[in-house]
């Protein structure tokens, strides 16, 4: 698996300890994720057993990062947000 060091969008220091910068395991399309109405959000399986999360409010608000709340892992989410679910 390729890890890559990306530019957090809202600046917060990395795993690499370099400020801006974050640690993702992996980039994941939206269209694979599955979509939580109750929740409204966003889930990916992890590895460790439990499930990236990313909430459509995170997703207009630019964040593009989904955490596990398991371990330290995040996946990149690739998205349209035009294509994000109305409220």
């Amino acid at each position: 698996m390729q890890y890559w060091n990306i530019r957090s969008p809202k600046g917060q220091p990395g795993q690499d300890n370099n400020p801006g910068m974050t640690s993702v395991y992996d980039e994941v399309e939206i269209e694979d994720m599955e979509w939580d109405a109750d929740a409204r959000a966003f889930f990916f399986p992890c590895p460790c057993g439990d499930r990236f999360c990313i909430s459509l409010d995170e997703l207009r608000d630019g964040e593009e990062l989904a955490r596990c709340p398991s371990c330290s892992l995040m996946v990149r989410v690739v998205y349209d947000p035009e294509s994000l679910p109305v409220q």
